[in-house]
């Protein structure tokens, strides 16, 4: 029986259900996502526009049909709570729960559950809304303890035209919260379910570093093709590579190979490894053996190096290659201090060794 997630969208809303779609397809058909729309056209603090979120009006009643299809979740798809306040939100969860026996959620709610695990106290915010909205989510996160240190809105109250919003206009908003936020900034958000911002995410966590011109990887090794899929941001992937699992990028090379050649376009996800035959994962008992084969011959072909700035301002880069140690000592360290010791825009310094002797 397949895990089905309900999602609440509002009626004016055209980026979520493509953006849902194609994060859950690799998924499918062990998770299949189901949506229910209700009326939604303007986004204000008007009376109008507020009723709009009636926990008791049509929103529940597009929950009830999300229901019928016997769903195991149902989530609510939209930022209404940053303004009406996450009571309001924390209540709609509550009512559809107690009318439907369906444990229920929202995006809202989910932000805030990220924060706290990432340990995020003081972030940005990217939104299209209008000043006075805008101004209500600073307040609402205020109230709970967060504090919004960068903010960016584009004055947008139509919902349609939320959806139109160009992807360079969204790379314009991070870019100057960045910029606003440098040096207090812990994480950026966009807030709002209807903008295309989810495939725009991994771009602004590289363009995050450009500027201080962070050491990149030799493109011998193709780490540039998918590193940042590997790990949970930049800074953890530059620190990755100072434990020896920096080695994988050989792997990744082969796979990269082998989902072009032979897969035929299927990416590669562990979790989706089925020994069965007809699985477009299948491998030897869901091992990859020429991946494994691969790793030691193109470590020893194409070492994987560094290209730091010079220890000194005077100094001009030049390609550095990296120990190929055997993590079998704590002071083991193939990351030169300079670079180790280097702070990423306001985030802790790189500390390799904490790295190496965790066996990653």
């Amino acid at each position: 029986m397949p895990l089905r997630l309900g999602i609440l969208v509002p009626s004016s809303n055209t980026a979520l259900e493509p953006l849902t779609t194609a994060i859950l397809s690799p998924l499918a058909p062990e998770v299949t996502v189901h949506f229910s729309r209700f009326f939604v056209t303007k986004i204000s603090l008007e009376a109008s526009a507020l009723s709009q979120f009636d926990t008791q009006g049509p929103i529940l009643a597009a929950a009830r049909l999300l229901a019928d299809a016997r769903v195991d979740v149902i989530g609510w798809s939209g930022t209404s709570g940053g303004w009406l306040g996450f009571d309001a939100d924390e209540r709609l969860c509550g009512t559809i729960t107690d009318a439907f026996g369906v444990p229920a959620t929202t995006s809202t709610l989910a932000l805030n559950r990220a924060l706290d695990l990432l340990g995020v106290k003081k972030f940005a915010l990217v939104t299209p809304y209008v000043d006075d909205v805008q101004a209500r989510i600073v307040e609402v996160y205020a109230g709970a303890g967060y504090e919004v240190v960068a903010e960016s809105h584009l004055r947008v109250s139509d919902n349609v035209t939320i959806a139109e919003i160009s992807e360079e206009t969204l790379d314009g908003q991070v870019k100057e919260v960045m910029e606003k936020g440098r040096g207090e900034v812990q994480a950026i958000s966009t807030f709002c379910t209807n903008l295309k911002a989810a495939q725009r995410a991994w771009a602004w966590e590289i363009a995050k570093h450009q500027h201080r011109k962070v050491m990149t990887i030799d493109p011998s090794t193709r780490n540039d093709l998918v590193p940042w899929l590997l790990v949970i941001s930049t800074k953890n992937f530059v620190t990755f590579l100072g434990s020896y699992l920096c080695f994988v990028s050989p792997i990744v090379t082969a796979m990269m190979v082998d989902y072009r050649i032979v897969r035929r376009g299927n990416f590669h996800i562990p979790s989706r490894y089925r020994p069965e035959p007809s699985s477009p994962y299948y491998y030897t008992k869901g091992v990859n053996f020429r991946a494994y084969a691969a790793w030691p011959l193109v470590s020893s072909l194409f070492p994987p190096k560094l290209y730091p700035d010079g220890e000194h301002a005077h100094e001009s880069k030049s390609w550095e290659s990296m120990v190929a140690m055997e993590d079998f000592f704590l002071d083991d360290d193939p990351v030169p201090a300079y670079i180790k010791d280097r702070t990423l825009l306001s985030e802790e310094p790189i500390m390799v060794q904490n790295v190496s002797t965790q066996k990653s």
